[in-house]
């Protein structure tokens, strides 16, 4: 699962994020991303974006199908790593964890916040990934008010927009409520 991904992690560099925000944007209007409109998005070399998508497909960060056209989608480990790139970046997180625990529809980590302009101690935090659709829901839409009428979605949009709620709750009722501090939010995942 998410230890795939953070072992590739370290390898992927700005063109690979591009690739995989790529096939995150071109899900919403297809169920299977055509090489095309990569082409379009990316606008890397035929040749390069096919070479960067092969070494994607075998971290299994994407699948690939080649019937009836050749089309990619995103894994969940693909949408972890564009989350944790957004982290590091905005400097959410300097570090990541251990496993802290797992339920029906989520990953909890460890990791760390690192301390405001470089003084003090990195504050101790933890990194809910949201995995909708883990367990089989045969009445998911009945039971998920976030998914709303939508009549197609991916998991890891129902995943995304879980976590979006999740955060906007939890900033609302922090502090007036004992539940743990929202950080920050990025897809399916929350610091």
């Amino acid at each position: 699962m998410i230890d795939e991904a953070l072992r590739v992690f370290k390898d992927l560099d700005s063109k690979d994020f591009r690739i995989l925000t790529g096939i995150e944007t071109g899900m919403k209007h297809f169920e299977w991303v055509p090489m095309e409109e990569l082409n379009k998005y990316t606008r890397l070399p035929f040749e390069k974006l096919e070479y960067r998508l092969k070494k994607l497909v075998r971290n299994k960060l994407v699948v690939r199908v080649t019937q009836p056209y050749e089309g990619f989608q995103i894994y969940f480990e693909g949408y972890d790593v564009l989350a944790l790139n957004a982290f590091v970046k905005r400097k959410s997180i300097s570090a990541i964890g251990d496993e802290v625990g797992v339920g029906k529809e989520s990953v909890i980590y460890e990791a760390i916040l690192p301390p405001e302009l470089s003084i003090g101690e990195p504050v101790p935090v933890v990194i809910k990934f949201h995995r909708e659709g883990r367990t089989s829901f045969k009445q998911i839409k009945r039971v998920r008010e976030h998914l709303g009428e939508r009549e197609h979605f991916s998991w890891i949009y129902a995943s995304r927009l879980a976590a979006q709620r999740e955060y906007d709750i939890m900033t609302t009722l922090y502090p007036e409520v004992s539940i743990p501090k929202p950080f920050d939010h990025n897809r399916h995942a929350i610091v």
